[in-house]
Formats: structure tokens, sequence, C-alpha cells
């Protein structure tokens, strides 16, 4: 199973590309990542890795798709 979660960007990360409208996100933002489920049990926060699948998506891209 996949899902997004929301992420906030720490000023050290690098640019992300947004996968739907291909906009490059610079931090300090929100951003929402894929995450794959494939074990049945939610992940430790405290260990997420910020680059789950390779799909990020921008705020204004969630809100009309995810909402």
């Amino acid at each position: 199973m996949k899902f997004w979660l929301e992420a906030e960007m720490e000023t050290s990360d690098k640019e992300l590309q947004c996968s739907k409208c291909c906009v490059f996100v610079s931090p300090p933002k929100h951003i929402f990542v894929e995450f794959v489920l494939r074990q049945g049990g939610l992940p430790n926060c405290d260990e997420l890795h910020p680059d789950p699948t390779g799909r990020h998506m921008c705020e204004g891209c969630a809100k009309m798709s995810l909402f």
C-alpha cells in the first residue's frame, strides 16, 4: 500500500522537484513524500527517510490531488 506523508524541509536539504507540476521546491517548505507500506505496520516517525520512493509533491499539487 502506498500513502503520502507531509514533511517539512530543513534548511540543509537540497531542492526537490514536484512529481506533478515539475516545479523545484526549495527549503524551508512543506512537501509531501510517497511511502510504501510493505510489512503491515506503520513506521517509526523518528526513523523515516525523507525519500522513501523518490516521488515528491509540492503543497499546491497535494491540495488538489490528495484532499
